[in-house]
């Protein structure tokens, strides 16, 4: 059985500035961003039973008291300067790039098989089936003819350094208003990379609170 690891970057508490897309950062204050938290971490254990998670914490606020018993792994990087610096920001995928890769050493040590990521306050719906993700030998997106989502995708421990990579190679895009979602499958050869047409994720838009199902 292959060992799978979720990956759930987060900025419960967050800077009110606006993004570069929109003048409202989020109309979900922290107490409502942290049950959505929840709920992904409950979607993650109730769809993938052995799964173990790892969740990374960039807001303003140390959030462990919420989160440390339901996870398998808390990383706070609040406090970390360069973090700091992205994620108050208007660039909101710099900011996530940033805290996956100064968190790249204790996710490998997680020692997946298969990694996912999913973003903080989505969750895994009734679409959700971890057969769909088979054979999990390449990066696996849901894509269109210019991006990728990146509320949930994944990829094998084979290629954890191409994924890094990807995302230290997109931050000088991204800080120039290019989104994640454009820029980060640059860096990823295609035969590396396997399109999923229903990903079995849903969550609402922070800013508007438009909910969207993928």
């Amino acid at each position: 059985m292959k060992k799978i690891v979720f990956i759930i970057p987060s900025v419960t508490y967050f800077k009110d500035k606006p993004l570069s897309y929109s003048n409202i950062r989020s109309i979900f204050p922290p107490s409502q961003r942290a049950i959505q938290t929840k709920q992904t971490i409950k979607s993650i254990r109730n769809k993938v039973l052995t799964a173990k998670i790892i969740f990374i914490e960039m807001g303003l606020k140390n959030t462990e008291d919420n989160y440390g018993d339901i996870v398998d792994k808390y990383i706070y990087l609040g406090k970390n300067k360069v973090v700091r610096f992205f994620c108050d920001g208007k660039f909101k995928g710099a900011g996530e790039a940033i805290g996956l890769i100064v968190s790249r050493r204790e996710i490998e040590k997680m020692d997946g098989d298969f990694y996912f990521k999913i973003s903080g306050r989505y969750f895994l719906n009734e679409n959700f089936n971890l057969n769909h993700w088979e054979p999990m030998t390449k990066f696996i997106f849901c894509k269109n003819k210019k991006s990728i989502s990146t509320r949930l995708y994944g990829f094998p421990k084979k290629l954890f350094n191409v994924w890094i990579s990807s995302l230290m190679k997109s931050l000088f895009l991204l800080i120039f208003n290019i989104s994640i979602e454009i820029v980060m499958p640059i860096w990823i050869p295609i035969k590396n990379i396997k399109n999923i047409e229903k990903l079995g994720v849903s969550g609402t838009i922070a800013p508007t609170g438009d909910i969207i199902e993928e």
